[in-house]
């Protein structure tokens, strides 16, 4: 069984493209999710009297939206470090990064999910 070796030298070029959304783009998918997601299911509920169960949706809607918009894993995952958070000396500085870790670590993952 002679099989033959073949070497050979390959060139393989690879383009990366890397976009990054303009404010525009931002603040039009803010706008855009705020109307259909929170403000048209609530002018619905209380143009059809539902204003029991739209006051509930504006409450819980609240919560989440704040949740949703506030979420410290997004907010640290964008600024990519912990240097806002500071302190008087390392001691002060670490305890503050440890309490936020805490905060993101239950945060960003479901307890009831058992990870």
């Amino acid at each position: 069984g002679g099989g033959s070796h073949i070497e050979g030298v390959f060139q393989v070029c690879v383009t990366y493209r890397t976009t990054r959304a303009t404010d525009l783009y931002c603040w039009i998918m803010f706008g855009a999710e705020i109307t259909l997601w929170f403000l048209f299911p609530l002018i619905s509920l209380y143009l059809t009297n539902d204003a029991g169960i739209g006051s509930i949706f504006l409450v819980l809607g609240v919560f989440s939206l704040l949740r949703y918009y506030m979420n410290v894993g997004a907010i640290l995952e964008e600024v990519g470090n912990l240097q806002a958070l500071q302190g008087n000396n390392n001691h002060k500085k670490w305890q503050n990064r440890s309490r936020t870790i805490d905060i993101v670590s239950n945060v960003t993952r479901s307890r009831t999910r058992g990870e």
